[in-house]
């Protein structure tokens, strides 16, 4: 977790630095500011030199690069200087609010999706300050669908629902839920299961990765990340090429594209530009495995006596995707789309509620 913190007078300074000596024992990398004169200068021992700039701009870059911003001063101060950079709850960072003296910590911005409201409370705790929490959800108990996405591993869909179903919640409606997984643990207070077939109530939760009709008049598709790609190609196969053939598979298949967490293939390939490229464009793991790991999976694969001459696997892609999925199986046998082969696995998964 990258972590900054800007402060505006001494007793400001020396806070800062108790919160950065925090964060430090946790490993997480801070480095602490000051703005005095309409610049911004690092603390001695605040971590790497910067330049020089503006307030806006310094949160401006940091909005960029940081997971949480602390901001010790005046709530009015933050809120001008982070005002030009909001972009939405699925993407901003968390942003915390500290008086000089100490007092409070206030969670700002991004109180579920960056988790600002359990980092205003964590670091209150080491303070000895109230946090301050205004979301409604968590003031009044209310279950949080985005809160609960982001522990889980899960993505929003649609951020217009997501707010829907918290305010339905809010005003003691049912709020629907269904997921093709297991669920461990009682539903959320407001929440009712339903089996999947189309249902009279007007709003629910899907929690699934396929992109299936949603059972309700209104579904909110929480989308765990759950989907491993193997892949296999020739050396040199472009990155576009590639992405067609991923995106090919998973909507022959109807999976959401969120719900891929990685792509997979043999060691061979762990340095293939267009693979390495696609994951890194997308977000997702690559891993790679030896032709030992591959051929000791046991069950019925494709066959393919050119890759087997040329690797010592019959069948790459689907060993790949198998061997990675944790605990899972295998979804989606070998599809080939412009030289490129690949296949799905999609782990063991839980629906987990407390």
């Amino acid at each position: 977790m990258k972590i900054r913190i800007i402060c505006f007078s001494d007793e400001g300074a020396a806070l800062a630095k108790r919160a950065a000596s925090f964060y430090g024992k946790m490993g997480r990398e801070t480095v602490c500011c000051m703005s005095r004169g309409g610049e911004i200068c690092p603390l001695d021992g605040g971590g790497r030199q910067r330049k020089k700039m503006n307030l806006i701009s310094w949160t401006g870059q940091e909005f960029q690069e940081a997971d949480l911003l602390i901001f010790i001063g005046a709530c009015g101060i933050a809120v001008r200087a982070i005002a030009p950079w909001i972009a939405g709850k699925d993407r901003d960072p968390a942003v915390l609010v500290m008086d000089d003296g100490g007092r409070f910590v206030i969670s700002l911005l991004s109180g579920h999706m960056g988790g600002a409201n359990e980092l205003a409370h964590e670091l209150a705790q080491e303070l000895t300050a109230q946090p301050v929490i205004t979301t409604a959800t968590d003031r009044r108990g209310i279950w949080a669908v985005d809160t609960w996405a982001k522990k889980n591993g899960c993505v929003i869909t649609d951020w217009t629902l997501a707010k829907e179903v918290s305010a339905a919640l809010l005003r003691g409606e049912v709020v629907g839920f269904y997921s093709p997984f297991f669920v461990e643990g009682s539903l959320p207070e407001g929440m009712t299961f339903v089996n999947g077939g189309k249902e009279v109530l007007p709003l629910g939760v899907a929690v699934s990765p396929y992109m299936e009709k949603g059972p309700f008049a209104k579904t909110l598709f929480v989308v765990p990340r759950v989907v491993t790609v193997g892949v296999g190609c020739r050396k040199g196969t472009k990155k576009e090429t590639l992405a067609a053939a991923v995106d090919a598979c998973l909507a022959g298949h109807a999976y959401w594209p969120e719900a891929v967490r990685g792509v997979a293939s043999i060691d061979l390939k762990k340095e293939e530009t267009g693979i390495v490229m696609l994951c890194r464009e997308r977000g997702w793991d690559f891993v790679t495995f030896g032709k030992e790991k591959l051929n000791s999976l046991s069950g019925t694969f494709s066959q393919s006596p050119f890759v087997r001459s040329v690797t010592d696997v019959d069948c790459v892609c689907e060993r790949a995707a198998l061997c990675a999925a944790r605990g899972g199986t295998l979804t989606a046998g070998k599809t080939v789309y412009h030289g490129v082969t690949t296949a799905i696995a999609q782990d063991a998964w839980t629906v987990r509620f407390p």
